[in-house]
């Protein structure tokens, strides 16, 4: 990758990985330490926070945190705070480089106002360094979402018959893209999955 991504104003490794179990966990951390990379956790985040602490691995967050189902602006803060204070505890090194707001459909404007205030809080707190879209759906489902809310600094998105439109709109906002697995295409960083079995 050539240049910073996006508004995080940072150059970041062109590989990320994601971690799938919780096997080879000596094989996985040993080359970690050879080439730190961003991290994302799937399933036992705890677990691999433990092995990867101080080795400099940018820990990466994709969630929704359940905001979806909230039912007022409040209630979608609560719930977003709480998953940022778990998600936060169980980091290697007691902060998130960048949280994926994960929405697979659209949502209710008072989620997303409630998600986005809790997230921007946590950036404050320098919790969480960089916020992050990841379309987890259709991207006409997200588009209303991100059209009114230009609160993130990189989208990640599965490469397929909508990653053009998604790339549009991050070139129009100069927002960085992250690739979600296949072969890279060369506009970012490509998420990788690591089989730990």
């Amino acid at each position: 990758m050539n240049g910073v991504l996006g508004r995080t104003n940072r150059v970041w490794p062109e590989e990320w990985w994601k971690l799938v179990g919780f096997g080879d966990r000596e094989k996985v951390v040993s080359e970690l330490k050879v080439q730190p990379r961003p991290v994302l956790a799937m399933g036992s985040p705890g677990i691999w926070a433990h092995e990867l602490k101080g080795l400099g691995c940018e820990w990466l967050v994709c969630d929704s945190g359940g905001v979806e189902r909230a039912r007022d602006e409040g209630e979608a803060m609560q719930i977003m705070m709480g998953e940022i204070v778990q998600r936060v505890s169980n980091s290697p090194d007691g902060g998130i480089s960048i949280w994926f707001l994960s929405v697979a459909r659209a949502w209710e404007e008072f989620q997303i106002n409630g998600a986005l205030a809790a997230l921007e809080s946590a950036r404050e707190e320098r919790l969480v360094d960089h916020l992050g879209l990841h379309v987890a759906g259709r991207a006409m489902g997200v588009a209303s979402l991100w059209r009114f809310h230009d609160a993130f600094d990189v989208v990640m998105c599965r490469p397929g018959e909508e990653f053009e439109s998604v790339l549009a709109t991050a070139r129009e906002r100069r927002v960085g893209v992250v690739q979600d697995g296949g072969e890279p295409l060369g506009f970012g960083p490509v998420l990788r999955e690591v089989i730990c079995g």
